[in-house]
C-alpha cells in the first residue's frame, strides 16, 4: 500500500484508503482502486485504494 500511495503522490495524485476483505489478496496489499487503473482522470481528483484486511474470519460454533 505504501509504494502505491508514493507511486500516486509522485505523479501529482493524492489517495486515501478503505480497508476491504479479499480471501486472495495478502493484508496491506491494494486489491483495487477507484478509479481503476488505466482510467484518465485530472490531477485534483482524488484515487481510493481498496487495501487487503485478507479473508474475513468468523468463530468457530460447535
Amino acid at each position: 500500500m505504501a509504494e502505491a500511495q508514493q507511486l500516486l503522490r509522485a505523479a501529482g495524485f493524492q489517495s486515501t484508503t478503505k480497508d476491504v476483505y479479499d480471501d486472495d489478496v495478502s493484508p496491506g496489499l491494494v486489491v483495487g482502486s477507484e478509479p481503476a487503473a488505466g482510467e484518465v482522470i485530472r490531477k485534483f481528483l482524488p484515487v481510493s485504494l481498496a487495501v487487503s484486511k485478507g479473508p474475513q474470519l468468523f468463530p468457530c460454533r460447535s
